[in-house]
């Protein structure tokens, strides 16, 4: 929220892509970097789980992370007199009238639901390989540095595409990507076990689609909602999460091929949804979608 908030205030829009590609190469080298030196030794001690080690330290340093937050100065805003104290009431209030008020907003919520159904299968890709290769959690030290090299490719990519050509450009290319994304990950379990860290390498794109999103709120949005429009985004996205027991419930009972492919024809559905989007960045498009027109 602080992030996406402050990135609408502190950086144009035209630039926001090559600048998170750049961060997106920093972090990429100290978190392959990190893999190597502390998640190698950590997979390698017989007859333990180190999740906990793992999980310390990713706790650990996103804390770190949201400190740096501290150090931003950001212009003030304009308060509005007679507010007063925001009660649930008002939130849930807030979001229904963001949601109702702006016709844009609301398809690009729909398009984010249908998208976050491929982060519910997080938990089963990784389940998938593994059953697959038949290997140890060494493994496991493979498929983060893929994924993370993949977030950087897929950065790099759609941040030069989203500055030249907008947002929407950046939105129409990873949603149909990431619909391939449960796809790729069935036909390389069953042919090519051998090369399953391509899902992960593939699904790197995930964390970057959240991002434009986000982006794409901040275009649509007027400055001064920037964060109700950023909240309201993730309490979206929020609810399909809430069917996750239900794709864990079937994976068990029924195998992971019908899920999956069931979650690909869901995001593909948000595919579509993404070419429905107008640009923002193309005069009065936003007035003559908003109208009906």
């Amino acid at each position: 929220m602080a992030a996406g908030t402050v990135l609408g205030k502190l950086i144009p829009a035209q630039r926001r892509g090559r600048l998170q590609a750049a961060a997106a190469f920093v972090g990429t080298g100290c978190a392959v970097a990190m893999a190597l030196l502390l998640l190698s030794r950590w997979l390698e001690q017989p007859g333990q789980l180190p999740f906990g080690k793992i999980f310390l330290f990713v706790g650990t340093v996103m804390i770190l992370a949201s400190l740096t937050i501290r150090f931003l100065r950001e212009p003030a805003d304009e308060v509005a007199e007679g507010r007063g104290f925001l009660t649930p009431r008002k939130a849930i209030s807030g979001v229904l009238s963001n949601l109702r008020g702006d016709r844009v907003f609301r398809r690009l919520c729909g398009m984010a639901m249908l998208f976050v159904f491929v982060q519910s299968l997080f938990p089963h890709f990784q389940r998938v390989g593994l059953d697959a290769q038949n290997q140890s959690l060494q493994v496991l030290m493979i498929w983060v540095i893929a994924q993370h090299l993949g977030a950087v490719s897929f950065s790099t990519l759609t941040g030069i595409l989203a500055d030249r050509s907008g947002v929407r450009a950046a939105l129409r290319l990873l949603l149909p990507c990431a619909a391939i994304a449960p796809l790729l990950a069935v036909v390389l379990a069953r042919q090519f076990p051998g090369f399953y860290w391509l899902t992960f390498f593939w699904i790197g794109l995930v964390p970057v689609t959240f991002r434009m999103q986000v982006n794409y709120a901040l275009e649509i949005a007027p400055a001064e909602k920037h964060p109700e429009y950023i909240s309201t985004l993730n309490l979206c996205m929020t609810l399909p999460f809430l069917m996750s027991p239900g794709i864990g419930y079937l994976v068990e009972r029924i195998g992971y091929l019908a899920p999956f492919l069931a979650v690909s024809g869901v995001v593909g559905l948000g595919a579509v949804a993404a070419f429905l989007l107008p640009e923002p960045r193309e005069p009065g498009a936003l007035q003559d979608f908003r109208s009906g027109n």
